[in-house]
């Protein structure tokens, strides 16, 4: 498992380049900008937005739980990208609970011996009966990345900045720039870029980066079929892609139930 997760990691790193991916725009990149008129104005709009669209879809119930759990499937379109994760389908029957504000989850793969793994902070496990083992870093990589798709909705940013207004066929977005711990690049902080349209806020696009997989990485996640669910707005369909609308998805998750305890 381990060669295979130096073998994903360097075939990931020679796809998408060498150097870090960086979603600024170019005032953003101004190391003075936080502190301007304009980057001062734009944190508290980018803000207030963000918490906006946060609480239209109903933030305040999910950070009111404690976990999530969800019963979905994940269909991969790539067999190649597929090979890089701990699945043995390219269409797999998926059970997964997440802590709300932990980094930890646990994932049922359906119709698979030893099918069920387990995230805590920087480590995934397999569990088969009562005995336990590393699982390695496609696991954990897997398991994080689905954490971080399925909540990145419900997440609070210590910085959010307000973008231009973007458009894409007749709808109109308002874009938000998100990370942590200020706006210079980081080797640890990711970076998103909100779509959230004018028409229902909800968010419709996020670009991202994902430094746990290469310091260059960066993609979208196109979120479709919103429903309300415990008192959520949740999208049901998540599309994992290389742009907004041309390119098909590398895998879908689509999301079957939601239960919030």
């Amino acid at each position: 498992m381990a060669g295979k997760f130096l073998t994903a990691t360097l075939a990931v790193s020679l796809l998408s380049g060498c150097s870090v991916a960086d979603l600024r725009p170019t005032p953003l990149r101004a190391p003075d900008y936080a502190q301007s008129a304009a980057g001062v104005e734009s944190l508290q709009r980018g803000g207030a937005r963000w918490d906006a669209a946060r609480a239209a879809l109903g933030s305040h119930r999910w950070d009111q739980s404690r976990s999530a759990t969800f019963r979905l499937r994940d269909v991969w379109n790539s067999t190649f990208y597929r090979w890089f994760t701990p699945l043995s389908a390219n269409s797999v029957q998926l059970q997964m609970t997440i802590d709300c504000d932990q980094p930890r989850s646990r994932v049922e793969i359906a119709g698979e011996a030893g099918t069920t793994l387990v995230r805590r902070d920087q480590t995934a496990y397999t569990i088969d009966g009562n005995d336990e083992a590393p699982a390695g870093g496609l696991a954990f990589l897997y398991l994080e990345s689905l954490q971080v798709y399925l909540e990145l909705l419900f997440t609070s940013f210590s910085d959010c900045v307000s973008l231009p207004v973007a458009s894409v066929g007749d709808t109109e977005y308002d874009r938000v720039f998100a990370t942590n711990n200020g706006l210079a690049v980081s080797a640890d902080q990711d970076q998103y870029v909100f779509w959230i349209s004018r028409r229902d806020s909800r968010v419709a696009f996020v670009e991202f980066t994902y430094r746990g997989v290469t310091q260059s990485y960066r993609g979208v996640l196109r979120y479709r079929d919103f429903r309300v669910t415990g008192g959520i707005q949740f999208p049901h369909t998540i599309e994992i892609a290389d742009d907004l609308t041309e390119s098909p998805a590398v895998h879908t998750l689509l999301i079957e139930e939601v239960a919030l305890q």
